[in-house]
């Protein structure tokens, strides 16, 4: 008994840590671009030239778009939590490869990334899946390569069909990850370097979805 009394104190202390981290993270993600738009704000409208306030115009732009991104992304964790059922339908690979969400394209355009996609396009592969869901983890991987990766550089997405499976591998030309870190690279609200992007990298659940 007095085991099963620890193992529910110590289970109900990790949820506790866990619902703390839901608030506490998300909130200073977002923190940053409020402040960011809020400064923009009251420079553009001090602006001396019509340049400068198109430039302070475009910052208000990038943060609304993070912004965004980072509340799509809770909202997405939140529905993964409570989901029991899933939305099956037929679609072929390239269909789910070529079919990028509007935020994957915009950063990729605005790092001036290349994007190279690598697979059969005369071979029309059907899945069976709930497209919504494996598109969001594609999107999740993209964004991620495209936020760690220098501007200008190179993201490869492949695809190929082994046996009765479909392979998927996204990859860049960008710092990668450190070996001792690989581990911790699908738990939630994990950043292992808040410092290699200057405009935020989301509220680090992406790899976590």
């Amino acid at each position: 008994i007095a085991e099963e009394r620890a193992l529910v104190l110590r289970l109900e202390k990790e949820r506790i840590h866990l619902l703390a981290g839901v608030s506490r993270e998300p909130s200073n993600e977002l923190r940053a671009p409020l402040t960011m738009i809020s400064s923009s704000v009251y420079a553009a409208q001090n602006a001396a030239s019509p340049q400068q306030r198109k430039e302070k115009l475009a910052q208000i732009e990038v943060s609304t778009s993070h912004m965004t991104q980072i509340i799509d992304t809770l909202q997405l964790l939140a529905d993964l939590d409570v989901r029991t059922t899933l939305s099956l339908s037929e679609f072929t690979v390239r269909d789910w490869l070529e079919t990028l969400p509007n935020a994957v394209r915009e950063l990729i355009d605005r790092r001036s990334h290349r994007l190279i996609r690598e697979f059969d396009k005369s071979n029309p592969v059907t899945l069976y899946a709930d497209f919504y869901l494996l598109r969001s983890a594609l999107q999740q991987l993209l964004l991620n390569a495209a936020l760690y990766t220098p501007e200008g550089g190179l993201i490869t997405l492949k695809a190929a069909q082994v046996e009765d499976t479909i392979e998927v591998t996204v990859s860049d030309n960008g710092g990668g990850i450190a070996p001792e870190a690989l581990e911790a690279i699908f738990d939630r609200f994990t950043k292992l370097n808040r410092t290699r992007m200057q405009d935020g990298s989301g509220a680090g659940i992406g790899l976590a979805i």
